[in-house]
């Protein structure tokens, strides 16, 4: 499969997950935050993994957000900032 492919199966899966959690919030059910919570970490790693899958960086199966930010940060350390945020989100994954 095509490198430009793969990306944008990542980052249509990716919209997706994006697009549940907008319908989620609309429902404002206290109940459902962690599904939100856990959408959103689906998303972020979908479109790290596009990014990363762009770059031609190999990736791991993992849904460890801190990690997959860390094997990009050698081509962009402006998102380094986001780390901590990342850690959060990844307890989410399952």
């Amino acid at each position: 499969m095509k490198t430009t492919e793969t990306v944008n199966e990542w980052a249509e899966k990716a919209e997706g997950d994006y697009e549940t959690v907008l319908d989620l919030k609309k429902k404002n059910k206290k109940c459902q935050q962690y599904i939100i919570a856990f959408h959103c970490q689906q998303c972020i790693e979908k479109y790290l993994k596009a990014i990363l899958t762009s770059y031609e960086i190999p990736f791991p199966k993992q849904h460890d957000l801190e990690q997959l930010l860390v094997l990009f940060l050698p081509k962009d350390i402006l998102l380094a900032p986001i780390r901590k945020q990342l850690k959060i989100l990844t307890p989410y994954a399952v």
